[in-house]
């Protein structure tokens, strides 16, 4: 689309292209193919991290976190111990062998606590005022003490 005191062969050398000619080449692409934004999760988790420095935020992080299931129990256990890649599951034996943070609670674990946790930064909580987490980081919180978290969870 040009001026209109422009000509169309001043537009063509300029590499001007008619409206119609635009429309030609979208409707000659696949319509309705996917589509979507994409970023390296560890620059997300970087950047929460960031926003919320270290400290007893993390660990209050987990409280919330309990609080908001309705957990009756909390249970935060530093596991100073280290492992031997024999006292483990094979699966298991090249990330877990301590020491650890283990956090506990008796709230169930749902599938869409499964969901919100892969959501990093997009917190479930964030339009429901009764939940203490919703202005947290939540489960991203755990980043600040490890790179690889693990959650046993029978649902």
């Amino acid at each position: 689309m040009a001026h209109p005191r422009l000509s169309l062969a001043l537009a063509v050398d300029l590499g001007l292209h008619k409206l119609t000619q635009k429309f030609q080449e979208v409707s000659s692409r696949e319509i309705g193919s996917e589509f979507g934004q994409v970023q390296d999760i560890s620059v997300a988790i970087s950047g929460i991290l960031k926003q919320y420095r270290f400290g007893a935020s993390t660990i209050m992080e987990l409280v919330q976190n309990a609080d908001d299931a309705k957990a009756s129990v909390l249970h935060i256990l530093l596991d100073k111990r280290t492992m031997t890649h024999a006292d483990l599951p094979p699966k298991y034996a090249e990330l877990d062998k301590g020491p650890a943070i283990v956090v506990f609670n008796d709230a169930p674990f749902t599938e869409d606590d499964a969901r919100s946790i892969q959501r990093v930064g997009l917190s479930g909580k964030v339009n429901d005022l009764t939940k203490s987490g919703s202005f947290g980081i939540g489960f991203n919180a755990v980043y600040h003490l490890t790179d690889a978290p693990s959650i046993v969870a029978g649902f």
